[in-house]
């Protein structure tokens, strides 16, 4: 892996709960490889936040790509043909942050880059999921939905983001693309149980808030 990209305002709902128009694209920015936390089925991940002011990281629960082979300004058409699987994940942020750099004009780089700042579930195929743009990934706390939606209700779809991308940067095997998060956006609590289902995909994770001793 090279790079994580990720858009915001890409789901129009969640731009207007964050009280912002939708703009022509969404706003790309980027996550360093090492936030990254990769879950799996198989045990409770731990989202240690025990570095940050109580209710500053919020969770935006969001479909991944992983790209499989390299692209560069490739056409929509051909675009999914880049795509090796997909998962769904979280892309946290620093709210605080991210409202000051928002106030100042500045990058969202402080806001979004800590460690597990990136979290990713299991990755299914895309050929073994033809329908993954119109199934519905959602984020469960405490056993509650407070994340729910389509990939094809965003404002940008799959094909159309992976091409856009390629025309401003290399992808290379193994980058991730996050997708943009749908409304229900909030901040993650001590003791909070996660769900993240995606189709087949089904992991959980908590969430701590107090340091170890």
């Amino acid at each position: 892996m090279d790079k994580i990209l990720c858009l915001g305002k890409n789901f129009p709902q969640h731009a207007a709960e964050m009280g912002e128009e939708q703009p022509p694209f969404p706003v790309v920015f980027s996550k360093f490889p090492s936030t990254l936390l990769a879950c799996d089925a198989s045990e409770i991940a731990t989202i240690d936040l025990s570095a940050f002011e109580v209710d500053a990281v919020h969770h935006e629960c969001e479909v991944v790509l992983q790209i499989g082979t390299p692209a560069h300004r490739v056409r929509g058409e051909e675009a999914l043909e880049h795509v090796r699987a997909v998962t769904v994940g979280l892309d946290l942020t620093h709210r605080p942050l991210q409202r000051v750099a928002k106030e100042k004009g500045h990058p969202w780089a402080l806001a979004k880059n800590f460690p597990q700042a990136a979290i990713i579930g299991p990755f299914v195929p895309l050929q073994d999921f033809p329908d993954f743009q119109s199934t519905t990934f959602e984020l469960t706390i405490n056993n509650t939905v407070q994340q729910s939606s389509q990939l094809n209700s965003a404002f940008v779809g799959a094909a159309e983001a992976v091409a856009s991308l390629s025309q401003l940067f290399p992808l290379l095997e193994g980058d991730l693309v996050f997708m943009g998060t749908p409304p229900g956006v909030g901040p993650l609590r001590h003791g909070q149980k996660l769900g993240l289902r995606y189709g087949s995909i089904n992991y959980n994770c908590q969430v701590t808030t107090q340091a170890k001793t």
